[in-house]
């Protein structure tokens, strides 16, 4: 669990692998963030990260970050986007940073669903990030990191000041590889496969492991705070 690979580009690299046949069904419209957001009337956070790890599946290569700030915002029940931040981020060797960016300071951006994620045979509340932007360097390594990475969040069912989302990796791969997306087929969910890959170098892509733990807060609407929020599962 501890370090970042390099992936080219935007990562919907999402594939459609089956079709659920025991999901719920309320799994095509929960988990939902309330309070409501749109796209005019936007939920806005803030997230902090504690340390970081990125690991290529090889463990030829990784990356520990030691802290991590974010902003973003909700834009329906089930969407919306986000930018982290990764600080203090090194190789071991070399410090990293993005292209034209901060030493030390990793960014990456993308869109975010509250869906379902499958963990040890159980449906479960989840976080998925899709990765659009991870391009960095550590000393003369080049590093694209792309795709989807999922991950437990919670408390659900409950009015709360924070949500915090866990990602979990072992040997660079993430504890978490498969989301429920609210598109059916024949009234049924699909399932999505959700990983990270990362390429060095212009290496070919191989998986990759991000652990970290993200709490959500400081959310407003329309400027004014928002004490409490709620995720329905």
């Amino acid at each position: 669990m501890r370090s970042i690979r390099t992936l080219s580009g935007t990562l919907f690299g999402i594939v459609v692998l089956g079709i659920i046949l025991s999901t719920p069904a309320s799994a095509t419209i929960k988990p939902q963030f309330l309070p409501e957001a749109t796209a005019k009337l936007p939920v806005e956070f803030t997230d902090k990260h504690g340390i970081t790890h990125f690991v290529e599946k090889s463990g030829m290569f990784e990356v520990t970050c030691l802290k991590g700030t974010s902003t973003g915002k909700v834009t329906t029940l089930k969407l919306g986007e986000f930018s982290v931040t990764f600080a203090e981020c090194t190789d071991g060797t070399n410090g990293c940073l993005s292209l034209g960016g901060e030493a030390g300071k990793i960014i990456m951006k993308g869109a975010l669903h509250f869906w379902y994620v499958l963990l040890s045979g159980k449906l479960q509340a989840g976080l998925i990030l899709l990765l659009t932007e991870a391009h960095f360097e550590c000393g003369k390594t080049l590093v694209f990191i792309r795709g989807c990475l999922a991950g437990l969040i919670k408390p659900i069912n409950e009015k709360t000041k924070e949500l915090q989302s866990e990602f979990r990796e072992e040997k660079g791969i993430n504890d978490v590889i498969e989301a429920y997306s609210e598109e059916e087929v024949k009234e049924k969910p699909v399932v999505i496969s959700c990983k990270v890959e990362s390429s060095r170098n212009g290496l070919p892509f191989e998986q990759q492991g991000i652990e970290t733990v993200d709490t959500m807060s400081g959310f407003k609407q329309n400027g004014k705070v928002l004490e409490l929020v709620e995720l329905m599962a």
